[in-house]
Protein backbone atom coordinates (compact mmCIF):
# COMPACT_ATOMS: atom_id res chain seq x y z
CA UNK A 1 0.00 0.00 0.00
CA UNK A 2 1.14 3.38 -1.07
CA UNK A 3 0.69 7.14 -2.35
CA UNK A 4 3.45 6.65 -4.79
CA UNK A 5 2.75 4.15 -7.33
CA UNK A 6 4.67 5.24 -9.91
CA UNK A 7 7.31 3.53 -7.89
CA UNK A 8 6.29 0.06 -7.90
CA UNK A 9 5.33 -0.87 -11.38
CA UNK A 10 3.41 -3.64 -11.69
CA UNK A 11 5.91 -4.95 -13.98
CA UNK A 12 8.41 -4.97 -11.57
CA UNK A 13 6.41 -6.27 -8.77
CA UNK A 14 4.46 -9.59 -10.00
CA UNK A 15 7.82 -11.56 -10.33
CA UNK A 16 7.07 -11.82 -6.59
CA UNK A 17 3.42 -11.83 -6.72
CA UNK A 18 2.78 -8.51 -5.16
CA UNK A 19 0.89 -5.48 -6.75
CA UNK A 20 0.93 -1.82 -5.07
CA UNK A 21 -2.08 -0.44 -4.32
CA UNK A 22 -3.46 2.81 -3.51
CA UNK A 23 -4.66 3.55 0.23
CA UNK A 24 -7.80 4.48 -1.34
CA UNK A 25 -8.37 1.67 -3.37
CA UNK A 26 -7.11 -0.12 -0.08
CA UNK A 27 -9.50 1.29 2.34
CA UNK A 28 -12.58 1.12 0.19
CA UNK A 29 -11.78 -2.64 -0.12
CA UNK A 30 -11.87 -3.08 3.51
CA UNK A 31 -14.75 -1.36 3.88
CA UNK A 32 -16.76 -2.89 1.52
CA UNK A 33 -15.47 -6.36 2.20
CA UNK A 34 -16.35 -5.97 6.28
CA UNK A 35 -19.00 -2.53 6.56
CA UNK A 36 -19.67 -3.56 9.93
CA UNK A 37 -16.01 -3.86 11.54
CA UNK A 38 -14.85 -0.73 9.14
CA UNK A 39 -17.16 1.47 10.69
CA UNK A 40 -16.02 0.23 14.32
CA UNK A 41 -12.39 1.15 13.34
CA UNK A 42 -13.38 4.63 11.77
CA UNK A 43 -15.32 5.05 15.48
CA UNK A 44 -12.22 4.01 17.25
CA UNK A 45 -10.00 6.08 14.96
CA UNK A 46 -12.16 9.24 15.46
CA UNK A 47 -11.81 8.41 19.21
CA UNK A 48 -7.99 9.05 19.61
CA UNK A 49 -8.17 12.67 18.61
CA UNK A 50 -8.80 14.67 21.80
CA UNK A 51 -6.39 17.67 21.56
CA UNK A 52 -8.21 19.26 19.98
CA UNK A 53 -11.35 16.34 19.14
CA UNK A 54 -12.48 15.79 15.53
CA UNK A 55 -16.15 15.46 15.04
CA UNK A 56 -16.85 13.45 11.37
CA UNK A 57 -17.12 15.75 9.07
CA UNK A 58 -13.77 17.89 10.11
CA UNK A 59 -12.43 13.97 10.23
CA UNK A 60 -13.76 13.49 6.41
CA UNK A 61 -11.84 16.83 5.63
CA UNK A 62 -8.77 15.97 7.41
CA UNK A 63 -8.62 12.33 4.86
CA UNK A 64 -9.71 14.32 1.77
CA UNK A 65 -6.45 16.26 2.63
CA UNK A 66 -4.24 13.14 3.41
CA UNK A 67 -5.09 12.01 -0.36
CA UNK A 68 -7.77 9.08 0.14
CA UNK A 69 -11.02 11.33 -0.91
CA UNK A 70 -13.08 8.04 -2.32
CA UNK A 71 -12.64 7.01 1.09
CA UNK A 72 -13.55 10.12 3.30
CA UNK A 73 -17.15 10.37 0.74
CA UNK A 74 -17.75 7.31 1.40
CA UNK A 75 -17.27 7.60 5.56
CA UNK A 76 -19.45 11.23 4.62
CA UNK A 77 -21.86 8.83 3.36
CA UNK A 78 -22.18 6.77 6.43
CA UNK A 79 -22.32 9.52 8.73
CA UNK A 80 -25.55 8.27 10.56
CA UNK A 81 -24.15 5.46 11.74
CA UNK A 82 -20.64 6.55 12.57
CA UNK A 83 -21.62 9.77 14.35
CA UNK A 84 -20.07 9.32 17.86
CA UNK A 85 -21.81 11.16 21.08
CA UNK A 86 -18.92 12.43 23.51
CA UNK A 87 -19.61 9.44 26.10
CA UNK A 88 -18.86 6.71 23.12
CA UNK A 89 -15.04 7.92 22.85
CA UNK A 90 -12.60 5.37 24.80
CA UNK A 91 -11.01 5.99 27.35
CA UNK A 92 -7.53 5.96 27.52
Amino acid sequence: MTFNLADFPPDRLAPYGLHAVHPDDFLLDVESIDPATFADAVREDLGHYRAPPLDLPEYVVALRRAGVPRIAEQIGKLAPILELRPSDRPED
